[in-house]
């Protein structure tokens, strides 16, 4: 007998190989997995991160002396993309991307002052 654990890891492997149909016989027994169009590869799930403030400041969405280089909601980011700063006197910290992904919210406005752990960006990434 066939056990319905044994079929959903089979189906498991079936979706992740890309196979629409496998059969399987052993002695006398024989089993057809044929997927349909609905049964088709499941999409990667995203997970969205909050990127908080490691330190306290005032939020700056760019760096005063490269302007051009504020990340806006949609942008692309890689692990590591600088997507801000927190200014505390002429200190200047960055805040960095935790993963890749796809910036999809910025909590804070320019000027704001940050404490420690306030949440700064929303990024979407794969799980």
């Amino acid at each position: 007998m066939i056990d319905a654990a044994f079929l959903d890891d089979v189906l498991g492997r079936m979706l992740a190989a890309g196979l629409t149909e496998l059969e399987l016989e052993d002695g006398d027994r024989r089993v057809v997995l044929r997927l349909g169009v609905a049964a088709a590869a499941p999409k990667q799930q995203t997970l969205a991160m909050e990127v908080r403030a490691a330190a306290i400041g005032r939020f700056r969405i760019r760096h005063f002396r490269r302007p051009d280089t504020a990340i806006g909601i949609g942008d692309r980011v890689r692990r590591g993309a600088v997507l801000g700063y927190l200014e505390l006197g002429a200190t200047l910290t960055a805040v960095t991307a935790p993963a890749d992904g796809t910036v999809t919210g910025i909590v804070s406005a320019e000027g704001q002052l940050m404490g420690y752990g306030d949440h700064l960006f929303t990024i979407e990434g794969k799980a």
